[in-house]
Parts: C-alpha cells; structure tokens; sequence
C-alpha cells in the first residue's frame, strides 16, 4: 500500500517530497518483514507490529487528505481490501457478542488460509487485488477520470466478495463465525 501511494504522489499530485519519502520509509521497514513473513513464516508480527504499523498507514492517510482530496480517497482505495475485512470482522463479532480484542481466526485472510491450507496463494491473490484492481482505480481517482464515488464503490467490489466469499466457505470447513 505504501509503495503504490508513494508512486501515485512521485508521478502526480504530492508537493511534498516528505510525503514520497515518509511512504517509501515505511515500504522499506517493512522489507525484512516481508522476507521474513513471507510464507512459510519465519517470523511473525502478531498484534505488537500490526497495530502500530495500522496506526502509521492511518497517519498516512491523514496526511493524504491534508496534502489533497484525491490523494486522500487513493489511500482509501488502496486501504479498502483492510477496511471491509477488519469492519466487516468487527461488527460481526460484536453482533454475536463476542469480545473483539480477544485473539481469534475470523478475518478472511486467516479463513482462507486455513481453507487452502497456505498462506501463500491468499498473500499472493491479496497482491494482485492489490496491482490488478485497486492500484488502477487510485490512479484514475489521481487523474480525475470518473466520478469519484463509482470508483471507490469499485474499489468495495473484490474485497467484500473475498470477505463474504471467506465467511461462506468457511462455513463448510467448520470453522467458527
């Protein structure tokens, strides 16, 4: 995500050359990562990194919209796939009562992979929604090319059917939710 927001700013709209290099910092703390998580695992970030790196994508975004509208609704398109999951997840598991800071297997990446038996084709199908669908829409929010809400209504399109796709299935794997 980082690295597609810090070339749509490179290419196009950021003033800024702080806001290219804040987005290409957290690409490449997040480099060893990647080569260690990148599966099978070697390690694994659980909560304590995956929260304060949430925290900086959200700052990102802030900074987005303060540098520009359309710079900003680009990170909510390339956020989508994480905002519907971990939504979707949330008041799913705050209507059936369930406590939602206790540690579970409920979000569709972690239902798929259990489903496939790898996280390798789910990391892999998340990187091309990722370049394939969303990346293009963030560009043509970028360029002003159409209407801004059909394109960010676009942009729900993939993620929620993954997400709703991960709740069905799971369903016949036996898995919780």
């Amino acid at each position: 995500m980082s690295v597609g927001l810090g070339l749509i700013a490179h290419f196009g709209l950021s003033d800024h050359p702080d806001w290219v290099e804040w987005c290409a910092w957290a690409a490449m703390c997040c480099l060893p990562l990647l080569w260690l998580n990148w599966p099978p695992a070697k390690l694994f970030m659980g909560d304590a990194g995956a929260i304060p790196l949430g925290f900086f994508l959200a700052v990102l975004g802030l900074v987005a919209f303060e540098q520009s509208a359309l710079l900003g609704w680009a990170w909510v398109v390339l956020m989508m796939p994480f905002f519907l999951d971990t939504s979707i997840t949330l008041l799913i598991r705050l209507a059936l009562g369930q406590a939602p800071h206790v540690a579970h297997r409920d979000h569709a990446y972690q239902r798929l992979t259990l489903m496939v038996g790898s996280p390798l084709p789910v990391t892999l199908g998340l990187l091309a929604m990722q370049v394939v669908w969303q990346y293009p829409l963030a560009i043509l929010i970028i360029n002003d090319q159409a209407p801004l809400p059909l394109l960010v209504l676009l942009s729900t399109i993939p993620a929620l059917s993954v997400v709703v796709y991960a709740r069905a299935q799971s369903l016949n794997y036996g898995l919780s939710g």
